[in-house]
């Protein structure tokens, strides 16, 4: 008899097994003598009884014992598995049809298998050795376990493991051994090929079908959590999406100027960085190099706009009028800058502009646009009435100075916006006024002396200031000292 699990041809193993158990259920025990090229001999001994009333293999109930003891022993090990398995997993199996390969190369064994399984409502497929199973795995519909006889000709069992387990894992599809031989080493290489069980040969009905069960219900759990995984993904993904797209609007409303629709001060805080290291880099880059062309798109004009005498339509026509005034800002803006610009409610009745990578050479047209657009705005503020109302508006340039463009921040630039507003709003109303420095600006604290002597440094030549009032000398600066 040959011990491989890979042999030429079928049926030895399982009769000498069989033999054995038999045997030692009557008490005796087999031996063996073997000579090469001569054979081997195989001599028992077995009790012989005369009187058949006093054999003691018919007990009171008439059941032969060794039926009785296969029964009982079928009994205890089924009673095991049921206890080691879910409580309800009888019930926890679907409705479907399991698919099981059968995998043996003897036919009476796969009738057997056939025989106890045909009554538990599955679909069968049978293959009679490895390659053929294989190739029913591979082009039939997924099965749900497979049934493998582990000694079989040309392409064991363990062979076959292997190959299903390149592609199906132990959850995906369980596999349970059929073997004669019950070596421990042989168990050993079955679980380190990732098999699921093992029976025995004989196979008993009733340890099949419950291990074939057990198994079974594994297979319908996984899927089942595999699919409320699913489902359960796709729902955290629809809350978390909903999650983001509340944050979203909450961040917006955080960002926004409620009345006007405007940004507010937050949001420039939140995106105002990221344009001046971009600015900066590109100046840096262009004051590094000589002979390079002259550096467009690279700054950032801010403009400062205040209604001019709003208090008198609080005053006249009460709050709520001058919140429908300060509603229209927003139109007027968007007529004259561009979606990629920066809108900001500054405060009260004022407003900053930030019209983003453009050039300077631009900052007295778009001044001049915008005061036209606000003179000829015509303000409903609801009942019939129209109001019409202007602005004083004034700018400066981000960087202030382009050959030094890190000696003013862009804080400082809005602080220079705002000392024009003084200016403007003192010397005229609907007008504009523009302050940026010239290439002889003095870099040595530029802020503190523009302060303090506005008119000093354009006469210097330090400042250069553009105006719709007309001669700067008729700009009145208010000095802060």
């Amino acid at each position: 008899m040959e011990s491989n699990a890979t042999r030429a041809y079928s049926g030895t193993g399982l009769g000498l097994a069989v033999t054995k158990q038999l045997i030692d259920l009557h008490d005796s025990q087999i031996l063996v003598t073997s000579e090469v090229g001569a054979g081997s001999t195989f001599t028992f001994c077995i009790a012989i009884v005369s009187d058949q009333t006093d054999c003691p293999s018919v007990n009171k109930s008439g059941q032969d014992p060794i039926e009785e003891l296969e029964q009982l022993n079928n009994d205890l090990e089924t009673d095991h598995l049921q206890r080691i398995i879910l409580p309800s997993a009888e019930n926890t199996i679907s409705a479907r049809k399991f698919r099981i390969l059968l995998v043996d190369d003897d036919p009476v064994n796969l009738q057997v298998l056939n025989d106890y399984l045909s009554m538990q409502n599955y679909e069968l497929f049978e293959a009679d050795n490895g390659v053929s199973a294989l190739e029913l795995i591979k082009t039939s519909e997924p099965f749900d376990l497979v049934l493998l006889d582990i000694m079989m000709p040309k392409t064991t069992g363990f062979e076959v493991c292997h190959e299903i387990r390149q592609k199906y894992s132990m959850q995906e599809l369980p596999i349970i051994f059929l073997t004669a031989k019950n070596q421990v080493e042989d168990l050993i290489h079955g679980f380190q090929l990732e098999a699921n069980d093992f029976l025995s040969k004989p196979v008993s009905s009733h340890e099949l079908i419950t291990r074939v069960k057990t198994h079974l219900n594994l297979v319908d759990i996984h899927r089942h959590l595999e699919a409320k995984v699913a489902e359960r993904t796709q729902q955290l993904e629809k809350v978390n999406k909903e999650l983001n797209n509340a944050n979203d609007a909450l961040e917006q409303i955080s960002l926004t100027d409620q009345l006007t629709g405007l940004h507010n001060r937050h949001f420039l805080s939140k995106y105002i960085d990221k344009d001046i290291v971009h600015v900066l880099r590109k100046h840096k880059y262009f004051n590094s190099r000589t002979n390079m062309p002259r550096l467009e798109n690279s700054e950032h004009i801010l403009y400062l706009v205040d209604l001019d005498h709003f208090k008198e339509v609080n005053d006249s026509y009460g709050h709520s009028a001058g919140d429908l005034v300060l509603q229209d800002i927003k139109l007027i803006i968007e007529k004259v800058f561009r979606e990629s610009d920066h809108f900001i409610r500054w405060g009260g009745e004022e407003f900053l502009i930030i019209s983003r990578f453009t050039d300077r050479n631009n900052a007295v047209v778009l001044a001049e646009r915008l005061r036209h657009a606000f003179e000829g705005h015509e303000f409903d503020i609801g009942e019939g009435k129209i109001l019409k109302k202007t602005c004083s508006i004034v700018f400066s340039v981000y960087p202030f100075k382009s050959t030094a463009p890190e000696i003013v921040d862009w804080t400082q630039v809005i602080d220079i916006a705002d000392h024009c507003l003084y200016a403007a709003k003192n010397s005229s109303r609907n007008a504009w006024v523009g302050l940026e420095s010239t290439y002889h600006c003095n870099d040595n604290e530029i802020m503190e002396r523009i302060n303090r002597n506005t008119a000093k440094l354009i006469e210097d030549n330090e400042l250069c200031v553009q105006s719709s009032i007309g001669e700067y000398s008729a700009i009145i600066w208010e000095n802060k000292l």
